[in-house]
């Protein structure tokens, strides 16, 4: 271990000059974008890549503390300049279309974690409040794949709903379609959108039976959606 010490220390030696290394003497003679910031050199013990020079197209090797304070140094003024780096970024790479496909790659692998999926739907459902986001999803419905998606999504709702009315008698059941009318009468005296809703959700074993069903506005019953069961209690 001794000797290796020792060898490490003479072979840092003769690339000294003055503070620094000798750089023209541990260039590689690879083109830009070989290396990544602290890969270790290739050939010399304790050396470690920091930056390529464009003025001598030349790589610039340090040791691991200089490379340590760099990192420090680089994260303390990304914090101060959050808004100019975003803007110099924009502007280097608007027309780079190397930089977009790898963008693109990086964020499909960012969504596809449990994480991703967790802030894609949150910016899905603040984009589908938005008067842009509604008009979207109006576009979506109305083509071929909208209206399919659409179908498919009532048939599972109208299945939990089969499933969680299951023993009701005659008697309940025109309750429940009086209920359905009233909201359409409501809806059409006001002219604002009305819609029934299961005050305890079906999701969390709330039943379709009258007794937990209320009219609403659909604005509320939207924001609801299954997160609560509180009583709508009017205007």
């Amino acid at each position: 271990m001794q000797l290796k010490l020792e060898l490490f220390e003479e072979s840092l030696d003769k690339y000294r000059k003055g503070k620094g290394f000798n750089q023209k003497l541990l260039a590689t003679g690879k083109p830009q974008g070989t290396f990544k910031r602290g890969d270790p050199h290739p050939t010399v013990e304790g050396l470690f890549y920091l930056d390529y020079r464009k003025d001598s197209n030349r790589e610039n090797w340090v040791v691991l503390s200089c490379l340590e304070r760099r990192e420090i140094s680089d994260k303390i003024y990304r914090q101060k300049n959050k808004e100019h780096i975003r803007k110099r970024d924009r502007e280097r790479y608007k027309n780079d279309e190397e930089f977009k496909k790898r963008k693109k790659e990086r964020a499909a692998r960012y969504y596809r974690t449990e994480a991703g999926r967790k802030t894609n739907i949150k910016a899905n459902a603040r984009y589908n409040k938005t008067e842009k986001g509604k008009k979207a999803i109006q576009r979506y419905r109305a083509t071929d794949k909208g209206k399919i998606v659409l179908r498919i999504a009532n048939g599972k709702r109208r299945s939990k709903i089969r499933k969680a009315s299951v023993g009701l008698t005659i008697e309940q059941e025109d309750e429940i379609k009086q209920v359905y009318l009233h909201a359409v009468r409501v809806t059409n005296k006001l002219q604002i959108p009305f819609e029934v809703d299961h005050i305890v959700p079906i999701s969390k074993g709330g039943k379709h039976e009258p007794l937990n069903l209320q009219v609403v506005p659909r604005t509320w019953n939207r924001r609801k959606l299954n997160k609560h069961t509180e009583i709508w209690q009017g205007l």
